[in-house]
């Protein structure tokens, strides 16, 4: 979904990657090889970058926001 204001764009993506590193229920498999990283931040969140990681999550106006833009984009 294309974010024209960069701004807005690069706070949507650090919030979306909060919110994946910060999710409970959310893992990667045991398979995966991210786990053998010798980044820790990498080993611990599941994710292969560093940036962002644990930091603010999406709130509920962030999701309507992204819902309107992926209607307004079908």
């Amino acid at each position: 979904m294309p974010i024209e204001n960069k701004n807005k764009r690069l706070e949507m993506e650090a919030k979306l990657i909060g919110t994946v590193s910060s999710c409970k229920e959310c893992s990667p498999s045991k398979k995966w090889i991210g786990s053998k990283s010798p980044e820790k931040k990498i080993r611990c969140s599941g994710l292969w970058q560093k940036q962002h990681l644990c930091k603010k999550t999406l709130n509920s106006s962030d999701v309507k926001y992204l819902q309107d833009l992926a209607k307004k984009n079908k």
